[in-house]
């Protein structure tokens, strides 16, 4: 099944120029490939595709019981952290992991946000959209999160 929520046209236009964090450019690469939709766009707007990049796995923090959070090594810009997070089913994932959340991309399984689903592709925009509770899916969730870090986010 194809992505049904995606990113802005604007994220996309500035993800085409260069105009976005590496943690944001990492979501949107993700995102197109997974998604037919918005690969299109991206090519209708002039570019040749973008190859999706690997991720190295940095320090895994669990945070309570059924849910971990991996930093993304290398894919932060500054100002962001980025974070790989797996939630066992139906587990209520705090807003700030611990940085507060900025975008989101499941990966696998689905996320429930405010009553809607996401599932496998699906991109949120947290800045963008109101929101009250995110809580996992009947089979749990991994996704690729950006977080704000008001600290720099400057890897050591």
């Amino acid at each position: 099944m194809a992505p049904t929520h995606h990113p802005s046209a604007q994220s996309l236009a500035n993800f085409l120029i260069g105009d976005c964090s590496p943690g944001a450019a990492l979501l949107l690469t993700r995102h197109v490939d997974l998604c037919p939709r918005c690969a299109s766009r991206v090519q209708a707007l002039g570019a040749a595709g973008v190859a999706p990049s690997e991720l190295a796995n940095g320090e895994t923090q669990r945070l309570q019981p059924g849910l971990e959070v991996t930093t993304i090594s290398g894919a932060s810009g500054l100002g962001e952290a980025v974070y790989l997070i797996k939630a066992a089913p139906e587990l209520a994932l705090p807003l700030e992991l611990p940085l507060p959340l900025a975008e989101l991309l499941v990966l696998e399984g689905a996320l429930v946000v405010d009553g809607k689903a996401y599932r496998k592709g699906d991109f949120l925009s947290l800045d963008d959209t109101p929101r009250k509770e995110l809580i996992s899916g009947a089979s749990g969730c991994n996704c690729l999160a950006t977080a704000h870090d008001p600290d720099g986010g400057v890897e050591a």
